[in-house]
């Protein structure tokens, strides 16, 4: 039996969040998938435009068969921890067997999760400058792999890197690409972002 699972916030549900679990639910052939998601407080540290009932019910008519609360010492933290903690709780329930979450720049992951002595180095430095760790190792990434740190630093990339690292060899990555609008995208349209939503 599979579970593939989905940490997420919801803030507000939209279209997107719709499309993803579709998504995750075809491309890891689940028979259930699970929710977990932040309640009162977001990763921003703030609350959540709606309680965590009414976005639980929308995640649960979009597709989701069974939603459960990501503790606030995880969903208010900085990414290594959001991710960390939420998939350290899947595991322990001991039936989940797919983590997906949406990204940009996947193949960047081996190259985070081996950290060549190079790859470490150039980190180093960046940190020695005084950059924060998510710009300096996007950096790093964009001087090995070519990959553009803008790209990295967009917060869907920076959380599957995040995933990819701290996924126990239990959980298989189903990494489904972003549709529609950007993350920070104001602009109303089909696939709108939660940013736009929460403006509107």
């Amino acid at each position: 039996m599979r579970f593939c699972s989905v940490i997420c916030e919801y803030n507000p549900f939209h279209l997107g969040h719709a499309y993803h679990l579709r998504a995750a639910r075809e491309a890891s052939g689940a028979d259930y998938v699970l929710c977990l998601m932040s309640g009162a407080l977001t990763q921003r540290g703030a609350f959540a435009r709606h309680d965590k009932w009414l976005r639980a019910r929308a995640a649960l008519e979009n597709g989701a068969d069974v939603v459960l609360e990501l503790p606030a010492r995880f969903a208010c933290a900085p990414a290594p921890d959001f991710a960390g903690g939420g998939v350290a709780l899947l595991a322990a329930l001991g039936v989940v067997t797919h983590l997906s979450f949406g990204c940009e720049p996947s193949a960047a992951a081996s190259l985070f999760k081996s950290e060549s002595p190079d790859f470490s180095a150039a980190l180093q430095r960046s940190l020695a400058d005084g950059l924060p760790y998510p710009r300096a190792r996007a950096l790093a990434a964009e001087q090995l792999a070519e990959i553009p740190a803008d790209l990295l630093a967009q917060p869907n990339a920076a959380l599957a890197l995040e995933y990819l690292q701290a996924l126990p060899e239990t959980l298989v990555p189903v990494p489904i690409a972003r549709r529609g609008s950007g993350y920070h995208d104001a602009s109303l349209s089909a696939l709108s972002s939660a940013t736009a939503v929460r403006a509107a």
